[in-house]
C-alpha cells in the first residue's frame, strides 16, 4: 500500500496500489499540528516553487520554499552554517518558521548546522526564537553507526521532540509537491538491501529522496555511493527506480565514490548541482566525476560560487540563477 504525509497536516491511505512494480509501505503517523488538507487558492497556478541550494562551504544545505509557503529544508551543513549562513538566509528571506528538516546522514558536514538552526537568531536553545518545525525532523534513526558520528549527540540532543523516522516508500505531499523516499540505510523503495561493508558506510546510508513538482523531477542523495574508491554501490541498484529526471544534486559532493554511469544512463539529469567548499581537503568535485557529467551533456551548477538557485512555474518549467 502507498501513504501519505501531508507536510501541513494529515495521513491518510490510498487503497493498494503497484507503482513502477512495487508496492509502496504505510507511514504510520499523524503531525501534532493536524489540520485539513486545503484547496489551492484562486491565482495559486502562477506561483512558483523555489529551490536553494545553499553556499554552505565543504557541506549540503537546501532549501525549499513551495507556493503554499511551507519550508523545507535538507541537511544543515557544517558547523557554523547554521548560525553563519542558512539563519541570516531565513532572515534575508522572511521566513520565520520551518515545516520539516530532513537529515540524510550523519556526517558533520550534513547536520552539524542543524542544532543552530533549532536554536534560531540567539543560538540558544529553549528560548523564545528557536526554529522548531511545525512538523518533523526526518532522518533514518538512530543505531551504533550514528552513536559514532562526532556531530550525532547534539543533532539528536536537539532535535529529540519531533524527530521522526523515514522508511522506503514514504510519501510526504503537499498539493502538487512530493518527496517519495526511495533508499534508507542500504534499504530500496523494492525491498532490496544492500551491503554497506563492514565497517559499516555511513555514506551508503544516506536518505534518498525523489522530489516531484507537477512534471519537475529532482534528486537528492546526500552523499549515496556508487562503487567508486571501492564503495558499496547503491547508485547503480536504484537508478531504475529513480527514472528520469531533470536535475540531480550530486552526490558526496561530486566524489568519485558516487555519480556513476549507470547512474546517469538512468536518471538522465539535464542539470546537476554540485556542493562543495573551495580548495576543500577531499578534492572535491573530482575531476573524473565533472568529466563524466560533461560526456554526458549535463550542465553544471556549483555553490562554491555562491548560493545555486532554481524557480519552477505551475508547468514544471524551470530557470537558473546564481
Amino acid at each position: 500500500m502507498k501513504s501519505i504525509l501531508l507536510l501541513a497536516g494529515v495521513l491518510f491511505t490510498t487503497s493498494c496500489s503497484t507503482t513502477q512494480e512495487f508496492d509502496r509501505k504505510i507511514l504510520d503517523r499523524v503531525h501534532d499540528n493536524e489540520v485539513t488538507p486545503t484547496t489551492p487558492e484562486e491565482g495559486k497556478e502562477n506561483q512558483k516553487l523555489k529551490i536553494t541550494f545553499l553556499n554552505v562551504g565543504q557541506g549540503d544545505a537546501t532549501l525549499i520554499m513551495a507556493p503554499n509557503n511551507e519550508i523545507i529544508l535538507f541537511d544543515g551543513g557544517p558547523p557554523g552554517a547554521g548560525a553563519d549562513t542558512i539563519i541570516p538566509y531565513l532572515q534575508s528571506n522572511n521566513i520565520d518558521q520551518l515545516t520539516h528538516i530532513i537529515a540524510t546522514h550523519y556526517h558533520a558536514d550534513h547536520i552539524g548546522g542543524i542544532p543552530e538552526i533549532i536554536a534560531g537568531p540567539d543560538g540558544q536553545l529553549d528560548t523564545y526564537d528557536d526554529l522548531i518545525p511545525t512538523g518533523f525532523v526526518y532522518d533514518r534513526g538512530e543505531d551504533q553507526t550514528a552513536l559514532e558520528q562526532a556531530y550525532y549527540p547534539p543533532y539528536a540532543d536537539a532535535t529529540d521532540t519531533f524527530h521522526a523516522i523515514l522508511n522506503p516508500g514514504d510519501r510526504i505531499v503537499s498539493e502538487d509537491l512530493s518527496f517519495e523516499i526511495l533508499a534508507v540505510d542500504g534499504e530500496l523503495i523494492d525491498g532490496t538491501i544492500i551491503d554497506m561493508g563492514d565497517p559499516r558506510n555511513e555514506n551508503s546510508a544516506s536518505i534518498a529522496t525523489l522530489i516531484e513538482y507537477r512534471t519537475f523531477t529532482l534528486f537528492i542523495g546526500g552523499d549515496l555511493t556508487g562503487g567508486g574508491i571501492d564503495s558499496p554501490d547503491v547508485e547503480s541498484t536504484l537508478a531504475p527506480l529513480v527514472g528520469d529526471i531533470d536535475i540531480l544534486r550530486v552526490s558526496h559532493h561530486g566524489s568519485r565514490t558516487s555519480t556513476n554511469q549507470t547512474f546517469l544512463d538512468h536518471t538522465k539529469p539535464e542539470a546537476a548541482i554540485i556542493s562543495y567548499g573551495e580548495e576543500n581537503d577531499h578534492g572535491h568535485p573530482h575531476d573524473e566525476v565533472v568529466k563524466r557529467l560533461i560526456d554526458n551533456g549535463i550542465e553544471i551548477h556549483e555553490t562554491n560560487d555562491g548560493n545555486v538557485t532554481i524557480e519552477i512555474d505551475s508547468d514544471g518549467k524551470h530557470s537558473f540563477s546564481q
